[in-house]
C-alpha cells in the first residue's frame, strides 16, 4: 500500500469530483490562443524539451519542430537533442521556404564546463531562431537514473555520431543518453 499511496490518494480524491454537461447551451466562438510567458501560442501549453529522441523514430526532433510549426505551438529544444541545433534552424527556414512559419522556439540551456562551448551553443540556438532559454538546473550533479538504465532509451547507433556533452560537474552524457562520471 505505501509505495503506491499517492496514487491511491488521487484515484480516490478523483472519484469525488462530477461533471455536469451543459447541452444545447449557445456559447461563444471560443479560443484556446494564449500568450505563453509573452510568446503568442494556439494553446496554453508548449512542446518540453525532450533530449535523444530519435531513440523513438529517426528524424527525431525533427519531426518535434514540423509539429510544432502545424499547431502553432512553441517548441521546447532540449540542449542534448538527437538533432543539431542548425539542423533545427535549416528545418525551420525549409518550413518558410514552404509558405509555413515555424513556430516559436525555445532552447534548454544545461551549462557545460566548458564555458565557451556552452557560449557557442548558446549563439547556434539563438541563430537557429530561438527566442527564449530554458537554463535547466537540475543536473549539477546526477543522481542514479536506475529506470533509465532498464529501458536503455536511446541506445548509440553505428550509423550516427554519438553526441557528447560535458557538465560543470564533470560528467558527461554520450549518445546512449546515460551519464558517465569523469
Amino acid at each position: 500500500m505505501l509505495p503506491n499511496l499517492a496514487l491511491e490518494s488521487n484515484a480516490s480524491s478523483f472519484s469525488c469530483v462530477r461533471f455536469l454537461p451543459r447541452i444545447g447551451v449557445h456559447i461563444a466562438p471560443t479560443s484556446t490562443a494564449t500568450t505563453f510567458l509573452s510568446t503568442p501560442t494556439s494553446l496554453p501549453i508548449y512542446f518540453c524539451p525532450t533530449a535523444q529522441m530519435r531513440g523513438g523514430h529517426p528524424l527525431g526532433e525533427l519531426n518535434h519542430t514540423r509539429a510544432a510549426a502545424r499547431t502553432d505551438v512553441v517548441q521546447g529544444l532540449s540542449n542534448v537533442s538527437s538533432v543539431s541545433i542548425p539542423e533545427i534552424g535549416e528545418e525551420r527556414q525549409r518550413i518558410l521556404e514552404e509558405g509555413g512559419k515555424p513556430a516559436p522556439l525555445w532552447w534548454q540551456l544545461y551549462l557545460k564546463s566548458d564555458r565557451k562551448a556552452s557560449e557557442e551553443d548558446l549563439k547556434a540556438a539563438v541563430k537557429a531562431g530561438a527566442t527564449a532559454i530554458f537554463y535547466t538546473m537540475d543536473t549539477p550533479v546526477l543522481g542514479k537514473r536506475v529506470n533509465g538504465h532498464i529501458t536503455r532509451v536511446g541506445e548509440p547507433r553505428p550509423d550516427r555520431p554519438a553526441p557528447l556533452t560535458s557538465f560543470a560537474d564533470g560528467h558527461t552524457v554520450g549518445g546512449d543518453g546515460f551519464a558517465e562520471q569523469q
